[in-house]
């Protein structure tokens, strides 16, 4: 039975475009399950392109230890980072939308369309559009094998 994990990031200015990423254990995959950004931006209205792209290694940045959803889980796996400050190595795109960063933007996967890693690789999500002057706190949920 799969194991499902969070991952709850502070609120960050974003200096780089990656906010989040996600690498699978070697032999673990991985599958995205909630997507969560919510912002304080209080200035109006602002709209950012959120992006979740596959990546084949990881960036450099502040690491953040997945939380087990059931509590008799053992420690993830995989392996989340934040506020990059150096990017990510990544392949094709998967998801790219619109985000009115005074509401809370909420991706949640239907049945069988998890976006899966496995493997070493993974995703991240990046803005394409600096949020200043607005803090940005990304929450996720994801499934181990």
């Amino acid at each position: 039975m799969p194991r499902v994990y969070g991952s709850a990031v502070p609120q960050q200015a974003p200096g780089a475009v990656t906010i989040w990423e996600i690498i699978a254990g070697s032999q673990i995959p991985i599958r995205l399950k909630r997507i969560e950004l919510s912002s304080d931006n209080a200035s109006g209205t602002v709209v950012v392109r959120p992006r979740l792209s596959r990546i084949s290694a990881t960036g450099t940045g502040t690491a953040s230890t997945p939380s087990p959803v059931d509590a008799n889980d053992t420690a993830a796996a995989a392996t989340i980072k934040y506020l990059d400050t150096v990017e990510p190595t990544f392949g094709v795109q998967v998801w790219l939308d619109r985000w009115n960063l005074q509401v809370p933007y909420i991706w949640i996967a239907g049945p069988g369309e998890e976006f899966r890693a496995a493997g070493l690789a993974g995703f991240a999500i990046t803005l394409l559009d600096t949020p200043a002057p607005a803090n940005v706190v990304v929450a996720v949920s994801f499934e181990e094998d």
